[in-house]
């Protein structure tokens, strides 16, 4: 691929190494996996937008935002990876709803850490 920043070389490097790779994996193995990844979700992405597309073109509207149920779409035929995907989705509403009750109260506690170790 092209010569551009590596933004996800040290999260590939640690998933390599959690995996049973060397301490520290060979640089090309970490650039051409991270080069595979950012494929597949460019790959993922465009699939996606692909469903945004056949979904306005049926409903004739000209709005054609991304839905969450865009990105769900092209795991239709996988079920563990499409459930593992829901799961996610639940689990990040469960950690917004509590954020939002605590309001104030994680400000408060992050200030007081801060405060702690200054």
């Amino acid at each position: 691929m092209n010569k551009r920043k590596r933004v996800f070389t040290e999260s590939v490097r640690e998933v390599m190494y959690a995996y049973g790779d060397t301490n520290p994996p060979a640089s090309d193995t970490v650039e051409l996996m991270e080069d595979l990844l950012l494929e597949y979700f460019y790959d993922y992405v465009c699939f996606s937008s692909h469903s945004v597309f056949l979904r306005e073109v049926k409903k004739c509207s000209g709005a054609r935002k991304t839905k969450l149920v865009d990105f769900l779409f092209p795991l239709r035929r996988d079920p563990p990876k499409l459930a593992r995907a829901k799961e996610l989705i639940v689990k990040d509403k469960e950690i917004r709803k509590a954020r939002q009750i605590a309001g104030g109260e994680i400000d408060d506690l992050q200030k007081l850490a801060k405060a702690k170790n200054q």
